[in-house]
């Protein structure tokens, strides 16, 4: 796909490796070399970069989900708001996998861990990202890779939408004293399930505004 995806006022999530948080920006400007964005912001949070930075840019449309890996090249001001110079991709990925899309999400969720003859104990967690694949949560309950647990939360919104979901972890990393960083997998989903996920996430990035004001230089 050709550079030409891409519109003034897009909405798109901003990292800088795959495992790590996701944050939301906007495309401000376009040149034939450049895109300038909004500073890549989450809960409030900016995400440090530098020049030479590699980032991941992910945006979405109706039917599918898109990718391209950029570069930092510099920083601007627009008025009193600061922007992000990165540089125009000349291909853009499209993935039909719409459930591979990340949206940053905190919000409560809790897991059970499978034990023989033992009651199951229900440990509490903090999500960080949503997909219709799985999720990123924080805890400090220590967990491994390909441990298998369930995982329940509720999207919030005016008609709640629970989930209990077996899971299982595919990837955990220390990210503070006695906390974890968790990325699981869905096991088991049903297809009405994983739409309903999608469908929470399309609508809430349609509808999210990142903070287009940086700190002045």
């Amino acid at each position: 796909m050709t550079k030409n995806k891409l519109f003034l006022g897009q909405k798109i999530t901003v990292s800088a490796q795959p495992q790590d948080d996701v944050y939301l920006s906007m495309i401000q400007e376009i040149e034939e070399q450049t895109l300038a964005i909004t500073l890549p912001v989450l809960h409030g949070q900016y995400l440090l970069l530098h020049q030479g930075d590699s980032i991941q840019v992910q945006f979405t449309s109706e039917d599918a989900a898109y990718a391209f890996t950029s570069t930092v090249v510099d920083r601007k001001k627009s008025g009193e708001v600061s922007l992000l110079l990165i540089t125009r991709p000349s291909t853009i990925t499209r993935s039909q996998r719409r459930q591979l899309f990340r949206m940053p999400l905190v919000m409560p969720c809790y897991f059970t861990l499978p034990h023989e003859d033992v009651k199951e104990q229900q440990f509490k967690g903090k999500t960080r990202d949503l997909s219709g694949s799985g999720l990123r949560f924080t805890c400090e309950q220590p967990l491994q890779r390909d441990d298998l647990l369930t995982v329940s939360f509720t999207l919030p919104g005016e008609t709640k939408q629970e989930f209990k979901l077996p899971s299982l972890v595919r990837w955990s990393k220390k990210c503070a004293e006695n906390m974890i960083t968790v990325g699981v997998k869905f096991i088991e989903i049903s297809y009405a399930e994983q739409e309903k996920i999608i469908s929470y996430i399309f609508a809430r990035l349609r509808h999210s505004m990142p903070l287009a004001r940086g700190e002045k230089k």
